[in-house]
């Protein structure tokens, strides 16, 4: 079971960039184009979006992450008006077009599931990694409405860079360079605390069930026995079991271009069940077959093991295109008599 979420009070730096209070809310419709690149996303020129009613350096480009373009809200910076609100540049990177919400929400972890997306407490031992979501919260954060990020660098083993919109008008301030409190994450104001980092994944605890409201799995020769505050039971049944995810996933597989290569399973098995075999389809190769997948043991000790399967291992996982779909098939060696079979999952999520 993941750590509840817990926010800390952090000290502000000594010495910060010049920026505006942020004030995110929802950000405005807009309609993805062809990149350079061939990945579908907002135009990089400023006169392919339709001009908002601010002035300043309205639309000019503050940084870039991963080919995301992160641009200045000019003289709106810091309010509620003006094209570039904060969600915007995360939707856009995370390419979640459907996304509507305040900042906010990428603290709430009922919404982050309904977009296939698992919070991690900004703890100590978990600080995040380079390309996750950073949301900010408190009852002044951005005039009440929060703040969102990308975690988008590393400099050093004491600070990270953080990429995002309405913050700043100005590119000298975008990232902005800030610093880790005992391995977490601080904070650029006190008014906003780092309430989590964010990435593809799917946290089962206090999970129902498992059809469309609730991650959008379906089971295949598998049955749900139970769902409660720790985790969901599964029968693996007698035939070939099977967990296939959501399809739409748009997952960047490229651990070298900021991707994931890696799925970790938090789980508790059987005897029967003796190791995790992942499946997966892309946008351009949708069929089910044995080159797209990969392996990894499942510990024999009747206790919760994080299994890691290794996807980039698979060059046809590292090929470029993203992946649309998973499907996890445990892997049994068969019933002896006085043994029984069930997988307990807490969670899975994807790391690089």
């Amino acid at each position: 079971m993941l750590h509840r979420l817990r926010i800390a009070a952090f000290l502000p730096l000594l010495v910060l960039p010049i920026f505006a209070e942020p004030g995110c809310v929802g950000e405005l419709d807009s309609s993805p184009c062809r990149g350079r690149d061939g990945v579908s996303r907002e135009a990089d020129s400023v006169t392919a979006r339709a001009a908002p009613s601010c002035a300043g350096n309205t639309g000019a480009i503050l940084t870039t992450y991963q080919g995301v373009l992160f641009y200045s809200n000019g003289s709106c910076t810091g309010t509620w008006g003006g094209a570039y609100q904060c969600p915007d540049a995360v939707k856009r990177y995370n390419r979640h077009q459907d996304w509507h919400g305040n900042a906010s929400t990428y603290c709430d972890a009922a919404a982050l599931r309904e977009r296939n997306l698992i919070l991690l407490p900004n703890e100590y031992d978990s600080p995040g990694l380079d390309g996750d979501i950073i949301a900010f919260d408190g009852a002044s954060c951005g005039k009440g409405v929060g703040h969102v990020g990308v975690r988008c660098g590393t400099p050093d083993a004491t600070h990270w860079l953080l990429c995002d919109q309405n913050r700043t008008s100005r590119p000298a301030d975008d990232p902005l360079r800030l610093t880790r409190r005992g391995g977490a994450l601080d904070s650029f104001t006190p008014h906003c605390l780092v309430c989590g980092a964010s990435r593809p994944g799917w946290d089962f605890s206090d999970a129902v069930g498992l059809g469309s409201g609730n991650h959008g799995f379906s089971l295949v020769d598998m049955r749900l026995v139970s769902a409660d505050s720790a985790a969901i039971r599964l029968d693996p049944g007698d035939s070939t079991p099977q967990l296939l995810s959501p399809s739409g996933l748009r997952l960047n597989p490229d651990p070298g271009a900021g991707g994931y290569g890696r799925l970790h399973v938090f789980l508790r098995a059987g005897v029967d069940v003796r190791g995790l075999r992942v499946h997966f389809t892309t946008a351009g190769d949708p069929a089910w077959d044995e080159a797209k997948a990969q392996s990894a043991l499942v510990p024999w000790n009747g206790g919760w093991n994080e299994v890691i399967v290794d996807l980039a291992a698979n060059p046809r996982w590292v090929s470029g295109d993203r992946i649309d779909q998973i499907r996890i098939d445990p892997l049994k060696k068969g019933y002896l008599p006085g043994e029984r079979g069930f997988l307990d999952l807490d969670w899975i999520r994807f790391d690089r």
